[in-house]
């Protein structure tokens, strides 16, 4: 009888050494013998008749799942006939069926979930996040918290005798940590005005910045309407719609309609809107001949003295 040692065997059974040294202490070859120095002696017919039975099993299950495979192509092309006969005796089309057809694989849900939540959404250069607007905009009181300026734009602002306003924002989805809601250019020159008058900007701060930032004898409007004790609001009104009793610039429904005259102004990224010394001369000019009323400056150089002199 021909005996083989603990590596011979594992070789001719396609396993590693620990395996057959762990068989053999588990009894797996009955008839193997331990030698003077330790090593086994394993009967090679032992061996062989272990490899066929691993060969049989491996076949069977390889067939196993050959049959299992080939059984569930039946029924799938069982399913697919079913599905077209249906199809063709109700003349409905795939869609109508609402059948998915059987090549299709199954999307994810989740996945399809994850994908749209982690999207990068582009949006126009010219948009502004409102949280940058009101977090870092210099010309503002304080700081205001996250909760003040999202309530204000959802439900807009309402402060003590005044009618509640609302913000006009640009909704998208939300875009790494600027959120959803932002402002176009127009938007936000809106809402430093709603803010304006609602006093929630440090006027003294903004005039003393505005000398900063603006050419000398550059005013804000709002600066410019109390030295002249004209009424921000109108003021304001009268740029966004043009002075006289007539339509909005540019919206002339007949032409038998005046048209108001608009009101040259100038804008800062920061500050606003403002009049350059030669739209002050012409604001002047427009409310004294639309008769508005309005009183001297402690300026003595404005134009505003020369207008109420030569009225006088």
């Amino acid at each position: 009888m021909k005996y083989l040692n603990a590596a011979e065997a594992a070789r001719a059974l396609g396993i590693g050494d620990k395996t057959i040294r762990r068989w053999l202490k588990s009894g797996r070859f009955p008839s193997a013998i331990v030698k003077s120095n330790g090593e086994y002696a394993i009967p090679e017919e032992e061996v062989e008749s272990l490899k066929q039975h691993r060969l049989k099993y491996v076949h069977k299950k390889t067939t196993d799942q050959s049959t299992d495979v080939a059984a569930l192509a039946e029924k799938l092309a069982a399913l697919e006939q079913e599905v077209a006969e249906l199809r063709k005796g109700q003349s409905l089309s795939p869609e109508q069926a609402d059948i998915p057809p059987a090549s299709t694989p199954a999307i994810d849900a989740i996945s399809q979930t994850e994908v749209a939540q982690n999207r990068i959404v582009e949006r126009p250069d010219n948009l502004i996040p409102c949280k940058v607007f009101f977090e870092k905009q210099s010309h503002f009181q304080e700081q205001f918290s996250e909760s003040s300026w999202l309530r204000w734009v959802k439900s807009g602002i309402k402060t003590r005798g005044r009618e509640a306003e609302k913000f006009e924002v640009t909704e998208l989805p939300p875009s790494g940590n600027d959120g959803k809601y932002f402002f176009t250019q127009e938007q936000a020159q809106k809402a430093v005005d709603i803010l304006r008058r609602h006093g929630k900007l440090d006027q003294t701060h903004t005039q003393r910045q505005s000398k900063q930032l603006l050419s000398e004898g550059c005013l804000l409007v709002d600066t410019f309407a109390d030295m002249h004790g004209v009424n921000r609001d109108l003021f304001q009104h009268q740029i966004r719609t043009g002075i006289g009793s007539g339509t909005v610039p540019g919206e002339q429904i007949s032409p038998t309609l005046s048209v108001n005259e608009s009101i040259d102004y100038s804008t800062h990224p920061k500050l606003g809107r403002y009049l350059t010394p030669e739209q002050q001369q012409k604001v002047l000019s427009q409310w004294e001949s639309h008769q508005v009323a309005f009183n001297q400056c402690e300026n003595t150089v404005c134009w505003c003295h020369t207008f109420l002199e030569e009225t006088e």
